[in-house]
């Protein structure tokens, strides 16, 4: 015989083995990112001289809390696949970014771009990017 669970009861089961985090493809974040950016309300920023920067010297570059990377990091579902914090080099690593593809989504060089229009550049990762998981 079953018995039926009370929300508490069902609560108390959720919490008390932990889940890990779902691991996306890079096809998955790249996805979710264009959507998060696409829908941001705000024009976002776009970084400068990136493309003459080191990749060691990501990890130096602070956003301002108007970027691609801040929105990324806002996101509730890259959140929980690991993405944490909103520095360049980390979203390097975590959506596995060349310093082409980098500098392509965030750099000024061509001035200001609209926010679809970055999230386009994402998409256009996202569908060169293989889909199948290892």
């Amino acid at each position: 015989m079953n018995k039926t669970l009370s929300p508490a009861e069902v609560t108390e089961l959720l919490h008390a083995v932990p889940m890990p985090p779902r691991t996306l493809t890079r096809h998955e974040k790249l996805s979710v990112w264009a959507n998060a950016v696409r829908n941001h309300p705000f024009q976002l920023d776009m970084l400068h001289g990136i493309e003459h920067m080191h990749p060691s010297n990501y990890y130096l570059l602070s956003t301002n809390g108007t970027t691609i990377f801040d929105v990324a990091t806002k996101n509730p579902v890259l959140n929980a696949a690991g993405l944490t914090s909103n520095n360049v080099g980390d979203s390097v690593k975590f959506f596995e970014l060349s310093p082409n593809e980098l500098h392509h989504l965030s750099c000024d060089c061509h001035g200001a771009v609209t926010n679809e229009h970055v999230a386009s550049r994402i998409d256009y990762l996202a569908k060169t990017t293989t889909v199948s998981r290892d």
